[in-house]
Order: C-alpha cells, then sequence, then structure tokens
C-alpha cells in the first residue's frame, strides 16, 4: 500500500499545486486589471486636463491677439485720420506734426506739396513722405561751392602754431 499512499500523495501534491497556480493566475490577473483600471483612469484625467489647459490656452492667446490687433488698428487708424486731417492744411503745418525737424527747412508759400504713405515691415508702420515742389528750387551754395575737405579744424591749425 505503500506504492499506492505515495500515488495518492502525489496525486494530491499536483492537484494542490495545481489548484494553487489557478488562484495565484486568478490574483495576478485581477491585481493586472486594477493596475490597468487605475492607470486608464489617471491618462483620462490627465488627457482631460491637459485638454482644458490647452483650451485656456488657445482661449488667453486669442483674447490676446483680438486685443493686439485693436491696438494696431486704433493706431492705423490715428495715423490715417491725422493726414486726412492735416491734408487740407499747409504743408508746413503737417510735416510739424509728423517731423518738426525738416517742417522748418520749407517755407509755407514755397510751392510744395507733400505725399505721405505708410511703410515698414513690422507693426508700428512708419510714416513715409516725399516732398514736391512746383516752384524752381535754387540751391544756395551752388553759386559759391567750397572744397570743405581742404578746410581745417580750427583746433587743428592751433595745434600747428604750438608745434612749429
Amino acid at each position: 500500500m505503500s506504492v499506492e499512499e505515495d500515488a495518492l500523495a502525489l496525486l494530491q501534491t499536483f492537484a494542490a499545486n495545481l489548484l494553487q497556480a489557478a488562484v495565484r493566475g486568478f490574483q495576478q490577473r485581477q491585481q493586472f486589471l486594477r493596475q490597468r483600471q487605475a492607470v486608464q483612469c489617471i491618462q483620462r484625467c490627465w488627457r482631460r486636463y491637459s485638454w482644458h489647459k490647452a483650451y485656456i490656452n488657445r482661449a488667453a492667446f486669442r483674447i490676446q491677439e483680438a486685443w493686439r490687433n485693436r491696438c494696431r488698428r486704433h493706431l492705423f487708424t490715428f495715423y490715417r485720420d491725422l493726414i486726412r486731417f492735416r491734408e487740407g492744411s499747409p504743408p508746413v503745418d503737417l510735416l510739424k506734426c509728423i517731423n518738426p525737424r525738416e517742417a522748418s527747412i520749407i517755407d509755407a508759400f514755397s510751392g510744395v506739396h507733400l505725399r505721405f504713405r505708410f511703410g515698414g515691415s513690422s507693426f508700428p508702420p512708419t510714416v513715409l513722405y516725399k516732398i514736391f515742389t512746383h516752384a524752381p528750387v535754387t540751391d544756395i551754395c551752388s553759386f559759391c561751392p567750397r572744397n570743405y575737405a581742404a578746410q581745417q579744424d580750427p583746433t587743428h591749425r592751433d595745434q600747428e602754431k604750438t608745434a612749429g
């Protein structure tokens, strides 16, 4: 009977091992499923959060872009209206608003008119203008030309006198 007892013990051990393997496999699958569900929940929450954050960023970007465009339009209309308002006045008055240094060059009765345009590759635009004359222009220095390269600096002359 010892052979039968050994066979029975061997069968019981085999059955116990088989049952333990099935239980452990079931427990491992349950743990894997719980972990997978937890990972999916975290991923879902993260995607929802990142989408919400991106949505808010897109909304903020749109608001900022709308504000910048409004400011640019306002500045453009300011320049446009300034030029339109001043076009009826004498060119000197118009040039005083845009470039006061060059306005002193033009006489009110010199027969000039100005043409304006907006230019530049960036915003705000640069106001560009051309000055056109309807009367003859005379360069005052053209009747008495000088050789400016031959003229010396007064301090340079003083240094030559003290050295000589």
